[in-house]
């Protein structure tokens, strides 16, 4: 072989292993950016409704965790935790709704199985639909009865239990609408009413704000103790008070960032005298269109389904829709409305360009800001193809 011959074979043998390094390299870089996506679960239990913040997701018998997006399927065994500052709703399929306050992990159990949640650690809000929901915990099971709303908060071995409304059971023990109660090491302590009631703003408030957040008013009512105060903190554990002010009189608070504020009335001695209730401060940003990609063509036969999807909107159960031929919306063709951050559509429009956006609604008091406007091309039926060329050298006759 030729010094040169050599010489290509090793640059051949040299490129090959670049190549080969940078496609090793790329995959890798990938897999640490975004993980693949775990499997769809094929027994559906439930749907991730709402994720503030890093919310992660663990699929049963899996080792890795995945961020939870909203509209995701969850089943038997999987695993949701909200960390510090992060907050999600799951919607069970019979119709009830848990809230996951930060820093609390629970499991999802199946729909055969007498608990259909279990509550590991942390804070979580129920609402029931028109059946009971049990909750299992490290001090017993909890039964929250239809159409009833109850919070838990587990600590080690020890789980405290705060009914708002209807009734619920921890360990034989009833607890009323109003009422709280605790349990440890299978013992359970005699239900007690709360001594003052929170009256405003209601359990699971959110405030949506633009630029700056502002006052939210916190009212009491009930009997009041001498010296009692209301509190607001970062976390459900009250460890970070940002405020407190006296109960006598109604308490103005001005959050300074978005993020999750829980407030309660506390007496003199700085012990809880009420339930807690959280206040979610969410900058109103709007949605922002993905599909279809702005400018393109879209076939699609007259009342044929075309999908547009969008970014969701933290706390936004649905969705409006409006689409116009002029950018600047002078007129609404037609508009719809979505569930989740999907649609398909049928659209019934003539051929030609169309604009749309999208705003959050049922969920979200008053009236959101609208997304960007979206354009895209619509075609009833496929552009022809293009006539091919004859080779040059081939002559045609005149």
């Amino acid at each position: 072989m030729s010094a040169s011959a050599a010489l290509r074979g090793e640059l051949l043998r040299d490129g090959l292993l670049s190549a080969l390094a940078a496609v090793v390299a790329a995959v890798c870089l990938t897999l640490a950016v975004e993980p693949p996506r775990p499997p769809a679960s094929p027994q559906s239990l439930g749907v991730v409704a709402e994720a503030r913040g890093a919310v992660r997701r663990r699929v049963a018998q899996a080792l890795g965790w995945f961020p939870a997006a909203v509209d995701e399927r969850l089943a038997d065994g999987d695993v949701l935790f909200a960390p510090a500052g992060a907050l999600a709703v799951v919607r069970l399929d019979d119709g009830s709704e848990l809230t996951v306050a930060e820093d609390s992990l629970v499991v999802l159990a199946p729909k055969a199985a007498q608990a259909r949640v279990r509550v590991e650690r942390g804070a979580v809000a129920v609402r029931s639909g028109a059946a009971s929901l049990v909750l299992s915990t490290s001090s017993g099971d909890v039964t929250v009865a239809a159409r009833g709303s109850a919070e838990l908060l587990t600590r080690g071995d020890a789980v405290e239990l705060s009914v708002s409304e209807g009734e619920a059971r921890l360990l034989g023990a009833t607890v009323a609408s109003g009422q709280h109660t605790a349990a440890r090491a299978g013992a359970v302590a005699r239900p007690t009413a709360w001594s003052v009631r929170l009256v405003s703003p209601a359990a699971d408030y959110t405030q949506h704000f633009v630029h700056t957040p502002k006052p939210v008013e916190l009212t009491v009512a009930g009997d009041v103790p001498d010296g009692a105060e209301v509190v607001v903190a970062l976390g459900r554990d009250f460890g970070r008070v940002v405020h407190r002010a006296s109960a006598a009189a109604a308490v103005v608070f001005t959050p300074n960032k978005p993020g999750s504020y829980w407030w309660r009335a506390v007496d003199a001695s700085g012990a809880a005298v009420s339930e807690a209730r959280r206040v979610s401060v969410v900058e109103d940003v709007p949605p922002v269109p993905v599909r279809p990609l702005e400018g393109r063509l879209v076939q699609a036969p007259q009342g044929t389904a075309v999908e547009f999807s969008w970014a969701p909107v933290a706390g936004a159960r649905a969705y409006e829709l409006e689409f116009s031929g002029s950018r600047r919306f002078e007129s609404v063709a037609f508009s719809a409305q979505a569930r989740s951050s999907t649609a398909r559509l049928p659209v019934s429009l003539d051929e030609g360009e169309w604009h749309w956006r999208v705003r959050a609604g049922e969920g979200t008091p008053g009236l959101r800001p609208w997304s960007r406007v979206a354009s895209f091309r619509l075609i009833h039926r496929a552009v022809p193809d293009a006539p091919e060329l004859l080779a040059p050298e081939v002559e045609v006759e005149p």
